[in-house]
Order: structure tokens, then sequence, then C-alpha cells
């Protein structure tokens, strides 16, 4: 197979990761507001990187005191939510890998992807994706752990990662460097099963950068 190779525009550090560019955020501007999340029907509240990065920081030690070990893969299932962009963060700081889901997938492709990937745990939006993936669950003995974003399973995680102290979290968030996998995103199936494309910290941290660069000056 020909490929053709071109210098990096942007030379990053290879202990960084995904994860840096929340500490870098919040280190340059604190207050800024990063996104909305829909505190009850029709009201909307902004979330500053500060309070992002707490709150992510509270889940990712939810997620090592519930067993998630560096490496190890947990499946996402949700349409685009605020809870969504939260989970892919903290298991992130957790060291872990995030494997999205199309929230529409069928139980065979939930099946096919949480096995492929060897997820050890899952979070699902809500109870209608929960009860399609507890028809396939006899077939994934190795998701041992599951949550759901409606419900109060997220709030349940953040209090038992109260156990986890700051020192322990550091570590595992900076166990990952640019050449470390941070998530294995599933191909619609259209053609057959799912195939898993696997994306680096490197990549995602240099398409900001570049942005950082060339349109943010």
């Amino acid at each position: 197979m020909k490929t053709n190779e071109v210098p990096l525009v942007v030379v990053s550090s290879p202990e960084t990761n995904i994860t840096d560019l929340i500490i870098d955020r919040v280190n340059k501007d604190p207050k800024l507001a990063l996104m909305s999340k829909q505190t009850s029907p029709g009201v909307w509240e902004d979330v500053t990187a500060e309070d992002y990065l707490a709150e992510v920081r509270a889940l990712a030690k939810g997620f090592v005191a519930s067993g998630i070990e560096v490496g190890q893969r947990v499946g996402i299932m949700s349409a685009t939510r605020y809870e969504w962009a939260l989970t892919d963060f903290a298991l992130w700081f957790a060291g872990a890998v995030s494997v999205p889901i199309y929230e529409s997938s069928a139980p065979s492709q939930i099946e096919w992807i949480l096995s492929d990937s060897g997820a050890v745990a899952a979070i699902f939006e809500n109870k209608t994706h929960f009860e399609l993936f507890k028809s396939v669950q006899k077939n994934l003995p190795a998701v041992k752990a599951t949550w759901t974003f409606e419900g109060k399973d997220l709030a349940d995680l953040v209090k038992l990662g109260k156990s986890v102290s700051d020192e322990e979290l550091e570590k595992r968030r900076t166990s990952n460097g640019l050449k470390d996998l941070a998530t294995i995103i599933y191909t619609s199936g259209t053609t057959g099963r799912p195939k898993g494309c696997e994306l680096l910290h490197q990549g995602s941290l240099i398409c900001v950068e570049m942005l950082r660069q060339f349109f943010l000056k």
C-alpha cells in the first residue's frame, strides 16, 4: 500500500493527552462557559471551565473506585447530551478508553461492539437502551458494570469516588500519552458488522492545537 507522510504542523509533548486540554483551559480562563446543560425542561445553565473540570474529576474518581483500570474499554450508548461529554472526559481522566455506540443500534450491534472492543463496562442513556443491552447481556460476560444517565447512577459513582485521592486520579490521568488509545469509534454497520476505528489521544490534541494556532490568534 502506498503512503504519503508530511511533517507535523503541530508538535506536542509525547506525555500529553486529551485531558490536558481541559487543564490548560481552566488555567487560562476558569470562568469561561464551555457549554450549557439542561437543569429542568426549557431551562439551560452555563457550565464554566472550572466547574466542568470539577465534575469530570469527581466522576472519574467514581470510575476508578468502581474498578475501571487504565486501558480498559467502556461503552457509551446515548444521544448527544451533556452527560455524554462529561462521561467521555471522566473516562479519559481515569485512564480508560471510551467506546461510543449509536443510540439507534440494534441489540446485535450492541453485542458486537461491546464484545469486539473488549468492553468491561457500559453506560446507557436511559432504560430503553439498557433493556436492549439486557437482551444480549448473557453473551457479554466481560461487561461487569452498567450505569444509566437518567437516574442516580452518576451521582452514586461520584459518592463512591470520594475515597479516591487527588494523587491517585492524577496518576491515572497522566498514565496515557499521545500514542495511546483514547476511543474506538465503530461504523454504522450498513455493509456488515460495525468496524472499529482506533483513535489516539494525538489526533484530537493536534486538531485542537491547530485551531488554536491558526484560527484563535
